[in-house]
């Protein structure tokens, strides 16, 4: 599946409301991103929080999995989401 960018941010604002919605994962990615809540609040919009938003999703199949079943979204979109942010392009080092 392809998702243009306005998808993309979308799906990673839901992402985001999702991770907010349970205190122990908001205090994980907060402390993983170095963010403190006034931070992600005003840079909720801006194309590199989504982009950590879904990074942090990412780190984990549970995250994964747990996040497209309340999104109602297959998994294998949640990595398609991540990379269709403006920036967040996929980077090949070959």
């Amino acid at each position: 599946m392809q998702m243009n960018p306005e998808q993309a941010e979308t799906v990673a604002l839901e992402a985001l409301v999702w991770i907010l919605e349970d205190e122990d994962m908001t205090l994980r990615f907060l402390g993983m991103s170095g963010a403190d809540l006034q931070a992600l609040r005003q840079g909720a919009d801006q194309p590199e929080v989504l982009c950590s938003v879904m990074d942090f999703i990412l780190t984990d199949d549970r995250m994964v999995l747990d996040f497209a079943r309340s999104a109602n979204m297959s998994p294998e979109n949640v990595p398609v989401a991540r990379y269709s942010l403006p920036g967040g392009e996929q980077v090949h080092w070959t």
